[in-house]
């Protein structure tokens, strides 16, 4: 979580927030609903206070994916394709990914993901209660 001090602009005309910390760091955010929900709920940590809506699609068959997940965060963002995966610990939530190659390696990178470990307490918790309320 950025901790540091916090001077913030918001330009009308384009619609643009834009925040520079003392620590060097500038964050400039094109939408102001999203800058003040980035305000509110990662800089401030007002987790309990974000709204997550949760749709479950089950597979069917075999395999380890046992469901599809999409969540609204706060009636304004959608997240698709979070995974409900059956693995070797038990069910776990998976982020979006896509596939990259670094290296000549093939691999997976997250297109969205949680910044810290309270806000993905808050993401996992919810896709679960949902998952588990479908059965």
């Amino acid at each position: 979580m950025l901790t540091s001090e916090r001077s913030s602009h918001q330009f009308d005309a384009f619609d643009t927030t834009i925040m520079a910390f003392s620590s060097g760091t500038v964050i400039i955010i094109k939408e102001a609903a999203f800058a003040d929900f980035y305000i509110n709920t990662i800089l401030k940590g007002e987790y309990s206070n974000m709204k997550v809506d949760v749709k479950i699609y089950k597979t069917k068959g075999e395999g380890a994916v046992k469901a599809f997940a999409t969540v609204t965060l706060d009636d304004s963002y959608a997240v698709r394709n979070l995974k409900i995966v059956d693995g070797a610990k038990g069910l776990f939530v998976a982020m979006p990914s896509e596939p990259v190659e670094r290296d000549g390696q093939q691999g997976y990178r997250d297109t969205f993901h949680p910044v810290n470990s309270d806000a993905r307490k808050v993401l996992v918790d919810a896709v679960m209660d949902a998952y588990n309320a479908a059965e």
